[in-house]
Protein backbone atom coordinates (compact mmCIF):
# COMPACT_ATOMS: atom_id res chain seq x y z
CA UNK A 1 0.00 0.00 0.00
CA UNK A 2 1.08 3.59 -0.28
CA UNK A 3 0.07 7.00 0.05
CA UNK A 4 1.59 9.79 0.11
CA UNK A 5 5.69 9.15 1.21
CA UNK A 6 5.03 6.24 3.12
CA UNK A 7 4.87 2.15 1.26
CA UNK A 8 4.63 -0.89 3.11
CA UNK A 9 5.06 -4.29 2.38
CA UNK A 10 2.64 -7.06 4.32
CA UNK A 11 3.16 -10.64 3.94
CA UNK A 12 0.12 -12.58 4.74
CA UNK A 13 0.58 -15.88 2.37
CA UNK A 14 -1.53 -18.56 3.33
CA UNK A 15 -0.71 -22.52 3.58
CA UNK A 16 -1.50 -24.02 0.37
CA UNK A 17 -0.07 -21.26 -2.03
CA UNK A 18 3.11 -22.94 -4.31
CA UNK A 19 6.25 -22.06 -4.22
CA UNK A 20 9.40 -23.90 -2.64
CA UNK A 21 8.33 -23.95 1.06
CA UNK A 22 12.35 -24.46 2.14
CA UNK A 23 12.85 -20.71 1.05
CA UNK A 24 10.04 -19.38 3.46
CA UNK A 25 11.17 -17.83 6.70
CA UNK A 26 8.96 -17.19 9.89
CA UNK A 27 7.61 -13.86 8.85
CA UNK A 28 3.71 -14.05 8.68
CA UNK A 29 2.18 -10.33 9.03
CA UNK A 30 5.67 -9.58 9.02
CA UNK A 31 5.90 -5.81 6.77
CA UNK A 32 8.65 -3.13 5.16
CA UNK A 33 8.26 0.30 5.44
CA UNK A 34 9.84 2.93 2.96
CA UNK A 35 9.15 6.91 3.46
CA UNK A 36 10.13 9.40 0.80
CA UNK A 37 12.38 6.86 -0.71
CA UNK A 38 14.43 5.78 2.48
CA UNK A 39 14.07 2.22 3.59
CA UNK A 40 12.96 2.55 7.43
CA UNK A 41 11.64 -1.49 8.09
CA UNK A 42 13.49 -3.94 6.41
CA UNK A 43 13.76 -7.75 5.84
CA UNK A 44 16.49 -9.39 7.18
CA UNK A 45 17.26 -11.16 4.64
CA UNK A 46 19.27 -14.45 4.96
CA UNK A 47 22.99 -14.12 3.72
CA UNK A 48 23.95 -17.34 3.80
CA UNK A 49 22.34 -21.35 3.41
CA UNK A 50 24.48 -24.84 4.33
CA UNK A 51 27.91 -22.49 5.10
CA UNK A 52 26.17 -21.39 8.83
CA UNK A 53 22.78 -23.36 9.38
CA UNK A 54 22.66 -21.52 13.13
CA UNK A 55 22.67 -17.89 11.41
CA UNK A 56 20.58 -18.85 8.26
CA UNK A 57 17.70 -20.50 11.13
CA UNK A 58 18.30 -17.28 13.12
CA UNK A 59 17.43 -14.66 9.81
CA UNK A 60 14.35 -16.72 9.21
CA UNK A 61 13.28 -17.06 12.66
CA UNK A 62 10.35 -14.53 14.12
CA UNK A 63 12.21 -12.50 15.62
CA UNK A 64 14.07 -11.28 13.12
CA UNK A 65 10.84 -9.86 11.87
CA UNK A 66 8.96 -6.91 12.18
CA UNK A 67 6.21 -8.95 13.50
CA UNK A 68 4.73 -10.18 17.06
CA UNK A 69 7.22 -12.31 18.76
CA UNK A 70 5.58 -14.97 21.72
CA UNK A 71 8.79 -15.62 24.25
CA UNK A 72 10.19 -18.28 23.46
CA UNK A 73 7.82 -19.26 19.99
CA UNK A 74 8.24 -19.66 16.47
CA UNK A 75 5.40 -19.21 14.19
CA UNK A 76 6.86 -22.39 12.34
CA UNK A 77 9.30 -24.81 13.63
CA UNK A 78 12.86 -24.10 12.55
CA UNK A 79 14.96 -27.53 12.19
CA UNK A 80 18.36 -27.18 13.42
CA UNK A 81 21.57 -28.44 11.65
CA UNK A 82 22.27 -29.17 7.53
CA UNK A 83 19.16 -31.45 7.29
CA UNK A 84 16.93 -28.51 7.91
CA UNK A 85 18.59 -25.37 5.89
CA UNK A 86 15.63 -26.31 3.40
CA UNK A 87 12.85 -26.98 5.56
CA UNK A 88 10.39 -25.18 6.68
CA UNK A 89 6.74 -26.88 6.99
CA UNK A 90 4.15 -23.92 7.48
CA UNK A 91 1.57 -24.09 10.29
CA UNK A 92 0.52 -20.80 10.50
CA UNK A 93 -2.93 -20.94 8.81
CA UNK A 94 -2.46 -17.40 8.03
CA UNK A 95 -5.25 -15.78 5.88
CA UNK A 96 -6.20 -12.23 4.81
CA UNK A 97 -9.28 -10.58 6.80
CA UNK A 98 -9.76 -7.27 4.92
CA UNK A 99 -8.26 -6.02 2.35
CA UNK A 100 -8.87 -2.18 0.97
CA UNK A 101 -7.00 1.35 0.11
CA UNK A 102 -5.89 2.09 2.66
CA UNK A 103 -6.01 -0.62 5.22
CA UNK A 104 -5.44 -4.00 5.71
CA UNK A 105 -5.75 -6.92 8.15
CA UNK A 106 -4.71 -10.30 8.75
CA UNK A 107 -3.91 -13.13 10.99
CA UNK A 108 -2.31 -16.47 11.52
CA UNK A 109 -2.64 -19.07 14.59
CA UNK A 110 1.37 -20.18 13.86
CA UNK A 111 2.15 -19.95 18.09
CA UNK A 112 -0.77 -22.69 18.94
CA UNK A 113 -3.21 -19.56 19.46
CA UNK A 114 -4.38 -16.07 17.26
CA UNK A 115 -2.31 -13.47 16.75
CA UNK A 116 -4.40 -10.34 14.74
CA UNK A 117 -2.85 -7.28 13.11
CA UNK A 118 -4.17 -4.85 11.04
CA UNK A 119 -2.48 -1.67 9.11
CA UNK A 120 -4.13 1.76 8.55
CA UNK A 121 -2.21 4.14 6.28
CA UNK A 122 -2.90 7.54 5.55
CA UNK A 123 -0.45 10.43 3.94
CA UNK A 124 0.56 11.69 7.28
CA UNK A 125 1.21 7.86 8.11
CA UNK A 126 0.92 4.42 9.22
CA UNK A 127 -0.86 3.08 12.27
CA UNK A 128 -0.49 -0.52 13.93
CA UNK A 129 -2.65 -2.76 15.68
CA UNK A 130 -1.64 -6.14 17.24
CA UNK A 131 -3.78 -8.93 19.12
CA UNK A 132 -2.28 -12.06 20.73
CA UNK A 133 -4.82 -14.20 22.61
CA UNK A 134 -1.80 -16.64 23.92
CA UNK A 135 -0.69 -16.59 27.23
CA UNK A 136 2.95 -16.06 26.74
CA UNK A 137 4.80 -12.41 27.08
CA UNK A 138 5.26 -10.68 23.69
CA UNK A 139 6.68 -8.00 21.99
CA UNK A 140 6.93 -6.29 18.51
CA UNK A 141 9.66 -6.34 17.15
CA UNK A 142 10.74 -4.09 14.01
CA UNK A 143 13.85 -4.62 11.99
CA UNK A 144 15.58 -1.29 11.12
CA UNK A 145 17.51 -0.49 7.68
CA UNK A 146 21.03 -0.56 8.44
CA UNK A 147 21.16 3.10 7.64
CA UNK A 148 18.69 4.16 10.06
CA UNK A 149 19.19 5.11 13.49
CA UNK A 150 16.95 4.90 16.56
CA UNK A 151 16.33 6.47 19.78
CA UNK A 152 14.88 6.29 23.07
CA UNK A 153 13.90 8.62 25.32
CA UNK A 154 11.76 7.82 28.05
CA UNK A 155 9.10 5.48 26.18
CA UNK A 156 9.12 7.94 23.09
CA UNK A 157 11.13 6.42 20.02
CA UNK A 158 13.26 8.46 17.01
CA UNK A 159 14.55 7.02 14.13
CA UNK A 160 16.90 9.25 12.38
CA UNK A 161 19.14 8.50 9.35
CA UNK A 162 22.62 9.56 8.46
CA UNK A 163 21.15 12.08 5.37
CA UNK A 164 20.19 15.64 6.98
CA UNK A 165 17.76 15.89 4.33
CA UNK A 166 15.10 13.75 5.74
CA UNK A 167 12.77 14.42 8.52
CA UNK A 168 13.22 12.26 12.15
CA UNK A 169 10.11 9.54 12.26
CA UNK A 170 8.46 9.50 15.70
CA UNK A 171 7.40 5.76 16.97
CA UNK A 172 4.30 6.21 19.42
CA UNK A 173 1.69 4.25 20.94
CA UNK A 174 0.63 2.04 23.40
CA UNK A 175 3.26 -0.44 24.22
CA UNK A 176 6.37 0.39 27.14
CA UNK A 177 9.96 -0.64 27.85
CA UNK A 178 11.12 -0.08 24.18
CA UNK A 179 14.49 -1.19 23.47
CA UNK A 180 17.59 -1.70 21.21
CA UNK A 181 18.82 -4.79 20.01
CA UNK A 182 21.58 -5.60 17.11
CA UNK A 183 21.23 -7.88 14.59
CA UNK A 184 22.67 -8.08 11.23
CA UNK A 185 20.82 -7.58 7.97
CA UNK A 186 22.24 -9.57 4.62
CA UNK A 187 22.13 -6.83 1.96
CA UNK A 188 23.07 -10.15 -0.15
CA UNK A 189 24.75 -13.69 0.25
CA UNK A 190 27.21 -13.68 2.65
CA UNK A 191 27.41 -9.82 2.94
CA UNK A 192 26.03 -8.34 6.40
CA UNK A 193 25.45 -5.07 7.38
CA UNK A 194 24.87 -4.22 11.32
CA UNK A 195 21.78 -2.61 11.82
CA UNK A 196 19.08 -2.57 14.95
CA UNK A 197 15.53 -4.28 16.21
CA UNK A 198 13.54 -2.35 18.09
CA UNK A 199 11.29 -4.33 20.63
CA UNK A 200 8.21 -3.02 21.45
CA UNK A 201 6.49 -4.74 24.73
CA UNK A 202 2.49 -4.15 26.15
CA UNK A 203 1.72 -2.52 28.50
CA UNK A 204 0.99 -4.25 32.29
CA UNK A 205 -1.81 -7.12 31.52
CA UNK A 206 -2.56 -5.96 27.88
CA UNK A 207 -2.83 -8.62 25.10
CA UNK A 208 -3.00 -5.44 22.43
CA UNK A 209 -0.37 -2.51 21.33
CA UNK A 210 -1.04 0.03 19.15
CA UNK A 211 1.83 1.23 17.22
CA UNK A 212 2.12 4.96 15.04
CA UNK A 213 4.96 5.76 13.06
CA UNK A 214 4.76 9.12 11.49
CA UNK A 215 7.10 11.65 10.22
CA UNK A 216 7.86 14.62 12.73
Amino acid sequence: MERGPYWIGVRCIPEQSRGPSGHRHNDQLSFELNIGGQDYLVDPGTGTYTADPSVRNLLRGTAAHSTLVPVGLEQNLLVHGRDGVFVLRDRTNARCIELAPGSFSGEHSGFGTLHRRAFALDEDGLTIHDEFKGGSDFYISMTLDPDVRPAISDSEVTLVTADTGTRPVAVSGTFTGPAIDSIDVAEGYGMFAPSHALRLSPEAGERSITVRIALV
